[in-house]
């Protein structure tokens, strides 16, 4: 389905939710990210991210209400290997086949994600005229607004060329993509899908008066869903992690580790981090004189 009609569906029907809304808010946070599953030898690296959206809250009671916090994300995961090797059948400028062997040490990566996030949850309340305590959770529904990025650097890579047609090992020259290679780095798009999540928060609530209050909470988001696509299916087979493209000056690529793997791989993440949020009330009260709405 198009985005723009996604986009389009999505603000009209918050459009129509918003003019029912007791609650309207504002609010932004800050989160730390990990990933839940990584490709086979990598290793998870804590990672970081904010969000900034608007709420719209519509009670069902004296203390239960429906939220729903559109929102920009934007984060990153990170992870890294200690020690990675492989090999590749390829073919050189003058077209003679090769097999193009590599190792190196340290290689970090960095994926990089933008998303618009779309939570519905219910939330419960205590009783209290200044201060109360809440919890909600629900699911969330992101979408990519955008390819995802990786940067990938390796502290040391060494590469030699197998020519088994003449039984010989090359260790240069650089030019076709032979030596020593340390701090290669590249960075890439990747397609990923849009993701499901479980989501949850708990703090505080402080009433200023009938119109406004602040919430200060601390909040989950848990993906369920995996994020990459099917290599063997999109592209014809799993990638190498370093490729070679022969019609380049520098001939050697630097592939993503999450396409870049025999297995299929699954890419999961979650974010833990500290919410603000700046509400206002638009209900009435039922009876003059009372304090605070009968919905809050």
């Amino acid at each position: 389905m198009n985005k723009k009609i996604i986009y389009t569906g999505i603000v009209a029907l918050l459009s129509c939710y918003t003019s029912q809304a007791q609650e309207l808010g504002v609010f932004t946070s800050s989160h730390f990210s990990n990933t839940i599953n990584n490709p086979t030898g990598s290793k998870a690296v804590v990672g970081n991210g904010f969000n900034v959206g608007v709420s719209y809250g519509q009670y069902l009671s004296k203390n239960f209400s429906i939220q729903i916090e559109p929102s920009y994300s934007q984060y990153h995961t990170q992870s890294r290997i200690d020690n990675f090797k492989g090999n590749l059948s390829t073919v050189d400028r003058d077209n003679d086949a090769f097999i193009l062997r590599y190792q190196g040490s340290n290689l970090k990566e960095k994926v990089t994600m933008k998303q618009l996030n779309i939570p519905i949850m219910l939330q419960y309340e205590t009783a209290g005229e200044s201060v109360r305590f809440f919890v909600k959770s629900g699911v969330s529904y992101g979408l990519q607004l955008e390819d995802a990025v990786s940067r990938t650097k390796m502290s040391s890579l060494r590469t030699s060329g197998y020519y088994s047609e003449y039984d010989v090992e090359l260790f240069e020259p650089s030019f076709v993509g032979f030596g020593n290679f340390n701090g290669a780095s590249q960075k890439n798009g990747l397609e990923l899908k849009n993701r499901w999540s479980y989501v949850a928060e708990i703090g505080v609530k402080q009433l200023f008066n009938d119109k406004s209050s602040v919430y200060v909470g601390m909040y989950f988001d848990i993906g369920l869903n995996n994020l990459t696509k099917d290599i063997a299916k999109d592209n014809g087979g799993a990638t190498s992690l370093v490729g070679y493209d022969r019609d380049l000056d520098n001939p050697l690529l630097i592939n993503s580790t999450l396409t870049s793997n025999t297995e299929k791989i699954t890419y999961k993440n979650y974010n833990i981090g500290v919410k603000v949020k700046y509400s206002f009330n638009f209900s009435k009260t039922k009876k003059k004189g009372q304090r605070f709405t009968s919905t809050l």
